[in-house]
């Protein structure tokens, strides 16, 4: 008598997202903006990074939701206080657009303050 006890385990599917981070006035995509990417338990499984060209993509993460958080702006660039959602599907790269606003520039200048007598109008 042979006795043969075979055991099944769920296969995990994995996927993954490519994130693209955009200027939200022109579309441009910016590089350097650092992400959390964090599970349905709140942990945080990866932090990704854009590329050169605006892009990240996250390492194969099992089928399920997770949450994008900004942890560091592009230069120049205010940092997202949202977090944005993603769903991973099986066997898939999903896309998520991700937009920043620019940090306003400060506008400087130069002014002169020049005294003059009331009555004559020459300078004091």
């Amino acid at each position: 008598v042979i006795e043969l006890v075979m055991k099944n385990t769920k296969k995990v599917e994995n996927g993954q997202f490519k994130l693209l981070k955009k200027d939200s006035e022109s579309g441009q995509l910016l590089p350097g903006a650092k992400f959390d990417v964090i599970d349905k338990d709140g942990k945080v499984v990866e932090t990704i990074v854009t590329d050169d060209k605006g892009e990240a993509l996250s390492k194969q993460l099992p089928v399920g939701s997770y949450t994008l958080k900004e942890v560091e702006a592009p230069k120049g660039y205010e940092l997202s206080s949202s977090s944005v959602s993603v769903d991973v599907e099986a066997n898939k790269v999903v896309t998520v657009d991700v937009v920043n606003k620019k940090i306003p520039e400060k506008v400087t200048g130069q002014f002169e303050i020049v005294k003059v007598d009331a009555e004559d109008k020459t300078k004091v």
